[in-house]
C-alpha cells in the first residue's frame, strides 16, 4: 500500500498558533505575566501557581465533588499558555 501524499502533508502541517503578540495582551494578563517564575512557559502556569497558593486546588476538588465533573483547570492552563506564551523557545530553555 502506497502512502497518500495528502495525508503526509496534513500530518506535517503545524497547528495554527493561538498566540497573541505581547503588545496586544490585556492589562490583567500583563500584570499576571509580571509575576512569572523561572520554568513557567506561559500565563497559564503563572495563574496555576498563584491560585494554588491561595487554595485553588481545594476549590477545584470541591467543584469536582459537587458538580461530579472536572473543573477544566488543566485545559484552561494549557489554553492560556498557548494564547499568552512567555517569549520564544530560547527563553523557555533558559528558564528550564
Amino acid at each position: 500500500m502506497r502512502p497518500n501524499p495528502l495525508n503526509q502533508r496534513l500530518k506535517a502541517a503545524p497547528a495554527p498558533s493561538l498566540a497573541i503578540p505581547e503588545a496586544q495582551w490585556p492589562f490583567l494578563v500583563k500584570w499576571i505575566a509580571q509575576r512569572r517564575q523561572p520554568g513557567e512557559i506561559g500565563v497559564g502556569d503563572t495563574v496555576h501557581r498563584l491560585f494554588s497558593q491561595f487554595g485553588g486546588n481545594t476549590l477545584s476538588e470541591a467543584y469536582e465533588r459537587l458538580a461530579g465533573r472536572p473543573c477544566g483547570c488543566k485545559d484552561r492552563q494549557a489554553w492560556l499558555n498557548q494564547r499568552y506564551p512567555y517569549g520564544g523557545i530560547n527563553d523557555v530553555l533558559k528558564d528550564g
